[in-house]
């Protein structure tokens, strides 16, 4: 694997060939991760500090959420292969403590996650969007 050196530097997470460096201030952290990124690898850890996220997976009005949130979309991702494309997932960053994903999960089901600067926060938001479910 890698050893841990002491070391004062930004964090600046690298990926080449497999390997991934994570610095920290007074750390560095070589690791030789797997190829198959998970939840609590260093590179999510790292890209991630400072953020909560709670998530819902259910029936979702995702055309009013694109609708009402449109000014905020800052990655969206949409199947044209019907006649009117359809959305697959957005983002909507609402400022910059607070960022909305939805994804659909199964033709039906849609995951909403809300990525806030504190649990308490991103619960919250979460259930001021539940409560305004069809």
């Amino acid at each position: 694997m890698g050893t841990i050196h002491s070391r004062s530097s930004e964090a600046l997470p690298n990926a080449e060939h497999g390997d991934i460096r994570i610095s920290f201030p007074h750390w560095s952290v070589p690791s030789a991760w797997p190829t198959r990124l998970g939840f609590l690898n260093p590179y999510r850890v790292a890209t991630t500090q400072g953020w909560h996220s709670v998530t819902f997976r259910g029936r979702w009005d995702t055309e009013g959420i694109t609708r009402d949130f449109r000014s905020f979309v800052t990655y969206s991702k949409r199947d044209s292969s019907e006649e009117k494309p359809k959305w697959e997932e957005a983002a909507f960053v609402l400022n910059s403590q607070l960022i909305i994903a939805l994804s659909e999960y199964a033709s039906v089901c849609w995951t909403l996650e809300v990525w806030a600067d504190s649990p308490e926060k991103a619960e919250s938001e979460l259930n001021r969007l539940k409560s305004l479910r069809p």
